[in-house]
């Protein structure tokens, strides 16, 4: 749990190159196994300061938006709902232990160049980048951005507000959600777009049934579904609770479809 509090989103990084033991650390996270909840892969690539030298490239985020010389990774994947999640969880799984190794990070859903990452590793045009992560060492000073989003930080949903007990239907506690309260309240700090917070779950005895909240819907929100699984599921291994990803006959509902359960 110590690593997701310590996770934040950070855009505003130094104007100084990673060093060499740094870029070795981004490396070997990026190229360990990341199979995810729909089984799919991704070849990860890592955009460094050198490679946007060498291409004449000043920037991959939007201008204000991101200051100082990040790296950045990403990857080309199919444009369905599955590979969106999955996506979301694999590169959030590398975020967390970035975080470990004190580097910071944040995820751009629109404020970067897809047209730069398409022509600079000439990209087939039937794959998707739904979004990149910045990667590098944070600068003290704070942006007028940075002040701004940054601010949204803590305005969390309450966990009674995201989660619920199946019987009766009544939100879920720390007393009622048992085992499960730190894999979920873990997911509940995750980052999202525009701090959207898109998850439910309904607690089904000892089965959960994750769905994703439809109003205003937009493919980033299946990103942010993943980000979200990734951090409950860091918990559930962390707390040796035995459990597996599964896709049960469960209905989806004008304002909630559903994605995915977890059961014992």
């Amino acid at each position: 749990m110590e690593t997701i509090i310590k996770r934040i989103s950070t855009r505003n990084y130094l104007d100084e190159e990673l060093d060499q033991h740094e870029q070795e650390l981004v490396k070997n996270i990026i190229d360990l196994e990341n199979s995810a909840i729909f089984g799919h892969t991704f070849e990860v690539k890592l955009v460094d300061q050198k490679f946007m030298k060498k291409n004449k490239v000043k920037r991959i985020g939007t201008y204000g938006v991101i200051t100082g010389k990040p790296n950045y990774m990403f990857a080309g994947i199919e444009n369905d709902n599955q590979s969106l999640i999955d996506y979301g969880f694999v590169l959030e799984k590398m975020v967390l232990d970035l975080t470990e190794k004190d580097l910071q990070t944040c995820w751009l859903g629109g404020s970067f160049s897809r047209r730069t990452l398409f022509k600079l590793y000439k990209l087939s045009n039937e794959l998707f980048i739904p979004a990149v992560v910045a990667i590098g060492k944070k600068s003290e000073k704070k942006s007028f951005v940075q002040n701004l989003m940054g601010s949204n930080y803590h305005n969390r949903m309450r966990f009674e507000e995201i989660y619920y007990d199946n019987k009766p239907y009544a939100p879920l506690n720390a007393l009622t959600a048992g085992e499960y309260f730190e894999p979920l309240e873990a997911m509940r700090m995750a980052p999202s777009a525009m701090n959207g917070q898109p998850w439910r779950a309904v607690l089904e005895g000892d089965k959960l049934h994750f769905y994703c909240e439809t109003t205003n819907m937009i493919k980033m929100k299946y990103v942010d579904m993943g980000i979200g699984f990734s951090h409950f599921d860091r918990l559930c291994t962390q707390k040796n609770i035995e459990g597996r990803w599964q896709l049960l006959d469960i209905p989806s509902t004008s304002k909630l479809q559903y994605i995915i359960s977890y059961v014992k």
